[in-house]
């Protein structure tokens, strides 16, 4: 655990279960856990862990609860940063395709759209704002629009462009909210 190595009691073998007790571990430290790696590869501490997975090497990061808000922007900023390399991606292929599997490369972005507005409503609460991110109202404004354009008969270019203008307008949305964020100190 962050470097430290930690004894397992007697009989927790499962990843499953070791997860569970780092995670105990971390919170009786005044922690939590917030990543989980197998034999050099990261694991989403969120979801449940196959059954049959195994590992050697198991290692943990943890973090004050202080540093949420940190985190928080950090995850924000990565999350821009690969949906703007996903849009640059997913574009070209958008435009190469007939109207029917460029529409689905949309929907297909939608989810991680719908991850980063969480996480930017997040920061906006952490911080104490307490209100809704600017960034999430104009998500919703512009899924609408998405709807209604998506339903014309356009080709996989025209598509493609739409969906490139409305995302990249909202992506440095998105960036200039966080921009002006000063990460709050960690000290304790």
């Amino acid at each position: 655990m962050d470097g430290q190595p930690v004894s397992l009691p007697e009989g927790v073998r499962s990843l499953s279960g070791i997860r569970a007790f780092l995670t105990g571990e971390a919170l009786r430290r005044k922690r939590m856990l917030c990543g989980l790696s197998l034999d050099g590869w990261p694991v989403d501490t969120s979801t449940t862990m196959a059954p049959g997975l195994s590992a050697r090497v198991i290692a943990s990061r943890t973090m004050r609860f202080n540093e949420l808000p940190v985190h928080l922007i950090q995850l924000a900023r990565e999350q821009t940063f690969n949906l703007r390399r996903r849009l640059e991606q997913t574009g070209l292929r958008m435009a190469i395709n007939s109207a029917g599997p460029a529409r689905q490369l949309w929907w297909d972005m939608v989810p991680e759209l719908h991850e980063l507005v969480v996480t930017l409503s997040l920061v906006s609460r952490v911080q104490g704002g307490g209100e809704e991110s600017p960034s999430a109202r104009a998500l919703g404004v512009m899924l609408g629009r998405m709807e209604e354009e998506l339903a014309q008969p356009h080709e996989g270019v025209e598509i493609s462009e739409l969906v490139e203008d409305e995302l990249r307008r909202w992506i440095e949305a998105v960036e200039l909210e966080l921009s002006p964020v000063h990460e709050p100190s960690t000290q304790q």
